[in-house]
């Protein structure tokens, strides 16, 4: 797995595209319209911290990348929230191992 964010040719929609998409798979929803930067996780999208975990894996298998054991995901409350981790400056490490 790659220890940077995401490939640099990325650009931040095409993230978030991405990210609707895995949120619709996860979620079992029928399409990603609803789906907005400011969409709260637990009262929106009702993820439980069994979801979180799941979506972090997901996110992780996605984007080829390994998130931090130490990250607080008690602070991701937004789907803008993971969105910035992804988004991240490309010199950002997540992680110091790499598999």
């Amino acid at each position: 797995m790659n220890d940077l964010v995401v490939a640099p040719s990325i650009s931040r929609e095409e993230i978030f595209v991405t990210l609707k998409l895995e949120l619709v798979e996860l979620l079992c929803l029928e399409s990603s319209d609803a789906i907005s930067e400011d969409t709260r996780l637990v009262e929106d999208l009702e993820i439980d911290s069994l979801g979180m975990v799941d979506l972090v894996m997901q996110v992780e298998d996605c984007f080829d990348i390994v998130l931090p054991t130490n990250t607080d995901l008690s602070k991701i409350k937004r789907v803008g929230d993971v969105l910035d981790l992804l988004d991240k400056p490309q010199s950002t490490k997540l992680s110091a191992t790499t598999i």
